[in-house]
């Protein structure tokens, strides 16, 4: 094959990485985004013979244990109050297997005025903005979450949802390990590449010699690499952003 075509394959594989790029930074949307941080344990007994009794609202718990949720907007339109649907407020998820206790917001990054609602039979937790506030860009808040469990509770067991307009996908959990998806499209594409490699040996003469495989197993190998990079920088343009984003909020709000 032709060096100069595939150079030029190559060329426009990077424009159109380049061009996905500044189109998704250019544009403008809110961003709600939310992450399970730390969980502390404020009180345990040690046992049956233990003299230590914890009680909560006069009755008798095994343990006292805080969970950190935190959402922030990373977008670059502010999310207001009435943007945030009535039926389906900003509500935490909690595991179906702990007793829920009390919440509260124990952070926000700019005197933002908030309240929280408990559910304890539903396990959920529901989280109000107070007047006219909103979420600028790089806002957000954390809540504690104070519960009791005989077991230990996976962060995959807490979730936050919420309807906000113009956000469809709703709000996202930043999680930077979900990378399954991507590695379907690899094998995917090799999978597809290996067909047709395979089919262009059936079909090709003998007489063509050896020369014309290995000229179409090199543009194979080179559309392969071009998918895989491709493919690479799409999973890092997606995920690191938010990671980043993460831990700034982290590091910000000492969680």
């Amino acid at each position: 094959m032709d060096t100069s075509l595939i150079i030029n394959i190559v060329l426009w594989g990077i424009s159109i990485i380049i061009a996905a790029i500044f189109y998704f930074f250019g544009i403008k949307k809110m961003g709600p985004k939310y992450f399970v941080a730390n969980t502390s344990i404020l009180a345990k007994s040690t046992g049956e013979n233990s003299n230590l009794k914890i009680l909560w609202n006069d009755k008798e718990v095994k343990n006292i244990n805080k969970k950190q949720i935190a959402f922030y907007n990373s977008g670059k339109i502010p999310i207001r109050r009435s943007d945030i649907s009535s039926d389906i407020p900003i509500s935490i998820k909690c595991p179906s297997s702990i007793t829920l206790l009390g919440s509260y917001v124990s952070k926000t990054n700019r005197d933002i005025k908030m309240e929280t609602v408990n559910y304890e039979e539903n396990k959920i937790v529901e989280l109000k903005l107070i007047n006219d506030e909103a979420f600028e860009r790089n806002d957000g808040f954390v809540v504690d979450i104070l519960y009791t469990s005989e077991n230990d509770i996976d962060d995959k067991e807490w979730s936050m949802e919420g309807r906000i307009i113009s956000v469809p996908r709703g709000i996202r959990k930043i999680n930077t390990k979900n990378f399954h998806k991507f590695d379907r499209l690899f094998l995917l594409l090799w999978s597809f590449l290996a067909v047709l490699f395979f089919i262009f040996i059936l079909n090709v003469p003998i007489s063509h010699g050896i020369n014309t495989i290995i000229t179409y197993l090199s543009f194979i190998i080179s559309i392969s690499v071009l998918g895989a990079v491709i493919l690479v920088a799409w999973k890092i343009f997606l995920n690191i952003p938010f990671w980043l984003k993460q831990q700034y909020w982290k590091f910000l709000n000492n969680i």
